[in-house]
């Protein structure tokens, strides 16, 4: 119990953050509405970290209506991944990444997925993949389902070994 408690910890409640670099690339994961990751991906698009924005899984009004005007001075491609899964959206990711060229991304997603994301994107890519987390608004009922949900999430992972 007290193993589970440390891995969700530090894995989950406190994962290792950068900043992000300069990329090719700039990867929103689904849903992408959680936590403000779609307007932290669109702030970073403006910095100029990329001028490329991918964005999985858009469910919201908010996201098919990015999805289906675009953002002024951001080329916008929006995807949903088979299967829907963070597996699924590496897999979907890398293939993009081997047909654009793209060897730098930089992932968005909430806060609790970032050790998780790296660990896949890291494993089904052949590129740098900085990953960044998001916590706006996310309350503490949200939290500690995703706690619970993560850790059997990376006991999956291990198991099926994606990619």
């Amino acid at each position: 119990m007290l193993a589970w408690l440390a891995f969700g910890w530090f894995a989950i409640l406190s994962p290792s953050l950068g900043s992000p670099r300069k990329a090719d690339v700039i990867v929103v994961l689904g849903p992408p509405d959680l936590g403000g990751a779609v307007n932290y991906g669109i702030a970073l698009a403006k910095r100029g970290i990329s001028r490329t924005l991918l964005m999985s899984s858009p469910t919201t009004l908010y996201d098919r209506g990015l999805c289906n005007h675009g953002v002024p001075g951001i080329e916008l491609r929006c995807f949903d991944p088979v299967p829907s899964t963070t597996a699924g959206e590496a897999s979907y990711v890398a293939s993009a990444a081997r047909r654009s060229g793209w060897s730098t991304l930089v992932v968005v997603t909430g806060l609790y997925h970032v050790s998780r994301a790296r660990a896949v994107f890291r494993r089904c890519l052949n590129a740098t993949v900085d990953v960044v987390g998001v916590n706006h608004g996310v309350t503490a009922t949200e939290w500690a389902k995703q706690y619970l949900y993560e850790t059997g999430a990376w006991a999956k992972m291990i198991v099926d070994r994606p990619c």
